[in-house]
């Protein structure tokens, strides 16, 4: 089960690499250089490598609740370096999101990969989302609204999902 699960993580990472390069190829306007490859394939393999060290032998909840939480943190990541998600990917208010990633990093270095810690990584990645989006709301820019939204449903769904993977 564990082979299988190993090789649906790594080729689904591979495709998505894929279709960035066969875009690269056949989309007027998208032109990436070598180094937005390299750095494509670096944040994948991540991605990939904490999905599947992240979800090896536990439950199904978890399972999801991994794979939940290293998709969004990648779209996150990926959009705020390829375009930024307030203003232009130079903005420093985007850094406030690299904050929020870091968050889930530390909690899960912290708490060793526990449910009920994570839970709380979560819902505190959750809570500095939707605090963030507040100021930027009352800042007047309500370009992120959509995102913190949906990031912070995410980071609330998985919290869910964690604290339901530790009782059987």
């Amino acid at each position: 089960m564990a082979v299988r699960h190993q090789k649906k993580v790594w080729s689904s990472g591979a495709a998505v690499w894929l279709c960035a390069f066969i875009a690269n190829l056949t989309v007027e306007g998208f032109t990436w250089q070598l180094s937005d490859f390299v750095v494509w394939a670096v944040l994948i393999s991540a991605a990939c490598a904490l999905a599947d060290w992240g979800s090896r032998g536990r439950s199904r909840r978890y399972q999801l609740a991994v794979l939940m939480t290293v998709a969004t943190g990648f779209i996150m990541l990926w959009a705020n370096l390829a375009v930024g998600l307030v203003g232009g990917e130079d903005n420093p208010l985007n850094l406030a999101f690299f904050a929020i990633l870091a968050i889930g990093m530390a909690g899960a270095l912290i708490y060793r990969g526990q449910a009920r810690g994570l839970a709380r990584t979560l819902g505190c990645m959750a809570a500095a989302q939707i605090i963030y989006g507040f100021w930027l709301y009352a800042a007047k820019d309500v370009s992120v609204i959509g995102a913190t939204t949906v990031f912070s449903a995410v980071w609330l769904t998985a919290a869910v999902l964690f604290h339901r993977a530790q009782s059987p």
